[in-house]
């Protein structure tokens, strides 16, 4: 009979093995990403400081909301086996997807950013409209990370911790800068490109690595 420490073991187990392991790390960095510079900003900013950076963020995370469809529907197609020969040209499809997005959300700050700020928030954020462009990078290559951590997840790569491996200099670089309003864009922006960068030449040379195998097969 199965009893109640049975399921317990039977859970443990499974919270204990190496790719459980592996995945909580790379999923419980990127919800880090998306909280640790409100954070910050409340901490080390003034009110007025901090409430001019919580903007900055929202509209930078439109951006990883807008994607929200993507990020799922990605986790569940990477994770059906049976797409198992589709899942790099997936990934490219909304990698190609997302820069597009990224562009046109880049170019809408950029040229419509007073218009935006009086739709969303009001007049009184008017000083941090200047600095849109890069909420649009922060927010697009955020989406980008999401959906390649999701990846490297879903096939139980140990490229999906290089989200996490990361955050000790993300967290460094928060702690010495003390976290000004410029700083922390400008940490924001810097961790997503390392990142971004890292997990697609991951990506790249895993590819390669796939099709040399298959030639000497």
């Amino acid at each position: 009979a199965v009893t109640g420490h049975t399921i317990i073991r039977r859970v443990r187990d499974i919270l204990a093995t190496p790719a459980v392991i592996m995945s909580m790390f790379a999923l419980l960095s990127i919800t880090f990403l998306g909280n640790a510079d409100i954070i910050a900003a409340k901490k080390f900013m003034s009110s007025q400081q901090s409430g001019l950076y919580s903007a900055w963020s929202l509209f930078a995370k439109m951006i990883l909301y807008a994607g929200g469809p993507l990020t799922l529907v990605s986790y569940i197609y990477f994770s059906d086996i049976d797409n198992k020969n589709q899942y790099r040209k997936a990934l490219v499809l909304l990698s190609v997807l997302v820069v597009i997005g990224g562009i046109l959300s880049y170019g809408a700050y950029t040229l419509f950013g007073h218009t935006l700020m009086q739709f969303f928030l009001s007049s009184k954020f008017n000083p941090i409209i200047s600095t849109l462009p890069y909420a649009a990078l922060f927010g697009t290559l955020y989406l980008l990370i999401t959906i390649y951590t999701n990846y490297f997840v879903a096939t139980q790569s140990s490229l999906s911790l290089i989200p996490a491996l990361a955050i000790p200099f993300y967290f460094a670089a928060i702690i010495i800068s003390k976290a000004t309003f410029n700083g922390l864009i400008a940490i924001n922006c810097i961790y997503t490109i390392v990142v971004t960068v890292l997990l697609v030449g991951g990506f790249l040379l895993q590819k390669q690595a796939m099709q040399d195998n298959t030639i000497k097969e």
